[in-house]
């Protein structure tokens, strides 16, 4: 069982509202609602619905960040990393 302080969050991470959740799954946003606020449980089939959902978009956004990562340059790691490359360009002008 998820606390309910959990639930929330997790359904935010996944970067759905409880609306759209509601819509995904065909489970009333005000159960939902009752549901994170740990007012009732949800049958077994609800759960799974909502897991199923959640992953998806979990997975959907680990995957943009690992393509985000792939194509961003990358960034210097320290403050002499940048201090270098300023005096260069300095240098460079």
């Amino acid at each position: 069982m998820v606390p309910k302080s959990d639930k929330a969050q997790i359904r935010k991470a996944a970067g759905l509202t409880q609306v759209k959740l509601a819509r995904l799954t065909r489970i009333s946003q005000s159960r939902i609602s009752s549901w994170e606020n740990g007012d009732t449980e949800l049958e077994p089939g609800d759960l799974l619905r909502i897991a199923k959902v959640i992953r998806k978009h979990l997975d959907r956004a680990a995957k943009f960040i690992a393509l985000s990562d792939l194509v961003r340059p990358s960034a210097p790691t320290n403050l002499e990393s940048v201090e270098s490359e300023s005096n260069s360009a300095t240098r460079n002008e």
